[in-house]
């Protein structure tokens, strides 16, 4: 949040010091803080959009930059940069709310059945589901009976596929 803050602070005028520290703060040595500094007054500067600057918002000046030409993004690098990670940053972490949610239903559905090593395998398996969908079912159960240490579950077994 701070990184579109600093942005847009900037653009309207404003002083943007406060966010400019939690960038570098946050990011250690990916931005070199004066560079930024002066690259975002020069960004400020230049800016030129539709709207008033006090209604500026971050897809303004993602639009700015990227009518930039290549020349003109190289020396705005770091604020190229800082606009990058904010495009990139993930908003939430999906994948760990997804694996609560099936977790939550698999428990509430084997909750009394399962131990924890199961539960485990099980959750892997449904997590991964798109993986999982992909495997030949008949070679997962052949891989599993012929193994060795599965001699007196099965007996010794021959292929007859």
């Amino acid at each position: 949040m701070q990184n579109t803050e600093a942005l847009i602070q900037c653009i309207r005028g404003n002083e943007f010091e406060g966010e400019l520290n939690a960038i570098t703060t946050f990011y250690g040595d990916d931005f070199q803080k004066d560079n930024l500094r002066c690259q975002l007054k020069m960004v400020s500067a230049n800016f030129e959009s539709d709207c008033k600057r006090e209604d500026v918002v971050f897809a303004d000046i993602v639009k700015y930059v990227k009518s930039l030409s290549k020349g003109e993004k190289v020396w705005l690098n770091e604020v190229v940069k800082l606009i990058k990670l904010v495009l990139v940053m993930p908003a939430t972490s999906a994948t760990s709310e997804r694996s609560f949610s099936s977790l939550r239903r698999m428990k509430s559905y084997l909750r009394s059945t399962m131990k924890q090593a199961r539960l485990n395998s099980v959750m892997f398996l449904n997590v991964h589901k798109d993986k999982t969908d992909g495997l030949n079912i008949h070679d997962v159960a052949k891989e599993f009976v012929f193994k060795e240490s599965r001699y007196n579950t099965f007996g010794k077994t021959y292929c007859i596929c």
